[in-house]
């Protein structure tokens, strides 16, 4: 998700407003390596992330059963995932200021 030509303020910006979205729409985002989210510049020039796959489950299972019918467990994976996207975010970061990554996913 990172980029060159945007700062990480505005990254945080975008992450945060992504992962609220989620949070409110209650929509599980499964598979949440950042290569999975998109940045796409807007006429206006800002920017919008945009999830093109990883939502649902990867097993029809129990275990997607019970995000799709107890709010209680839908809501605790959806942090549980959302804390995963900072974290990843967090670490490209950290790669990118010790020299060892390159800006490509955004």
């Amino acid at each position: 998700m990172l980029h060159a030509s945007i700062t990480i303020d505005v990254q945080k910006k975008l992450l945060s407003q992504l992962v609220n979205y989620l949070k409110e729409q209650q929509i599980l985002f499964i598979d949440t390596c950042l290569s999975n989210v998109f940045c796409i510049k807007q006429e206006n020039n800002e920017y919008k992330l945009l999830i093109v796959d990883g939502l649902g489950a990867k097993r029809l299972n129990y275990k997607y059963w019970l995000y799709i019918h107890i709010g209680l467990y839908r809501r605790y994976k959806i942090n549980k995932q959302a804390k995963k996207l900072w974290r990843f975010h967090h670490q490209d970061l950290l790669k990118i200021k010790n020299g060892k990554k390159q800006f490509s996913r955004m």
